[in-house]
């Protein structure tokens, strides 16, 4: 192909995910996408900045809802403290769902793992709005067994470290606690 044609390219590579155009932007989020819909054992993520668009939380519900492993590791500590009060607010609707919910708990999270099914990927894109509509990210797709189980044992080692959020955590929110996040989750789209 030709040489001005490179940023068109749907990927550049099968082992890396860009999105410095409009195009990569769109192939890079179908494919997300794409695995999360095919995906039949595990969709495990670790970010520290979880803000989904609406498609994705769908996509999320409906693995759930087939009998996908959904887990998510989110920080309890974060340099951007609206972002972790919107994540908040989304915790009961992802919990009726059957997703599973860990806040890290030694310090700041800032690590970006997803593993779904036999796929590891590592790289800058966070699970929110920023990195699927506006941020530049790159990724890398680990499908080796090994780096993906190396993937899998920093996913687990991640989670050890983090307290399992549960809906009785959520029955004992003050109204001030539940109207915090709830005015957080107005800014989703920005986080």
């Amino acid at each position: 192909s030709a040489f001005w044609l490179w940023p068109f390219r749907r990927q550049p590579s099968r082992d890396f995910l860009l999105n410095y155009n409009w195009l990569l932007k769109l192939s890079r989020n179908s494919w997300f996408f794409r695995q999360l819909q095919e995906s039949q054992k595990c969709f495990l993520v670790v970010t520290p900045y979880f803000a989904p668009t609406p498609a994705m939380l769908f996509q999320l519900r409906l693995a759930a809802r087939r009998g996908v492993d959904v887990r998510l590791v989110l920080p309890s500590k974060i340099d951007v403290p609206i972002s972790r009060l919107a994540a908040r607010a989304l915790y009961w609707r992802l919990l009726s769902w059957g997703i599973r919910i860990f806040e890290f708990q030694p310090r700041i999270l800032h690590r970006k793992l997803w593993l779904i099914d036999d796929v590891c990927v590592i790289g800058s894109g966070n699970l929110n709005h920023r990195s699927f509509l506006h941020d530049l990210e790159v990724e890398v797709i680990l499908r080796k067994a090994e780096q993906v189980s190396r993937g899998r044992a920093l996913f687990f080692e991640d989670q050890s470290q983090a307290r399992e959020i549960h809906k009785q955590d959520l029955a004992h929110l003050s109204v001030g606690q539940r109207m915090l996040y709830w005015f957080a989750s107005w800014f989703l789209y920005w986080l």
